[in-house]
């Protein structure tokens, strides 16, 4: 889908400093019930239409970014 790169001021561990995160966006078909998702950081996953998630209020920009068309690069869908 495409190289996304976020800039924090913060980050997860209360440190002082900032974070760079550089991702790349691939889109697989899984079946759900076969996935063991990690719950260290993130625990509250859950399965929506990319347009709910669009218009969601509780969905991170940087998380939107990967369903907007464009990525970092310029690249479009």
């Amino acid at each position: 889908m495409g190289v996304f790169e976020h800039l924090y001021d913060d980050n997860f561990s209360g440190e002082n400093f900032s974070t760079h995160y550089v991702v790349l966006a691939l889109k697989v078909t899984v079946d759900p019930d076969d996935l063991a998702l990690p719950i260290a950081q993130h625990s509250r996953y859950r399965w929506q239409s990319i347009d709910v998630l669009r218009a969601a209020q509780d969905v991170h920009q940087h998380s939107k970014w990967y369903f907007q068309g464009k990525d970092v690069l310029g690249r479009i869908e």
